[in-house]
């Protein structure tokens, strides 16, 4: 049980407790498809993806040893 303080800081937290206290199905639904469709992207490109990030820090790399 909750107990509520005055302050306006104890206050928020309680709210952000109470906020997060219930975590159902349709509340992570949307945040797992949102997961799941970046996962996706990244597998579907992520070889030309990886490959487009060593060529850049690789040209970073050679920018600072210079």
């Amino acid at each position: 049980m909750y107990m509520l303080y005055l302050t306006l800081s104890s206050l928020m937290l309680v709210w952000v407790d109470m906020v997060f206290l219930y975590i159902g199905p349709e509340t992570l639904m949307p945040l797992l498809s949102f997961l799941a469709a970046i996962a996706g992207v990244l597998l579907m490109f992520g070889r030309r993806t990886m490959a487009l990030l060593r060529k850049f820090f690789g040209f970073c790399r050679n920018l600072i040893r210079r």
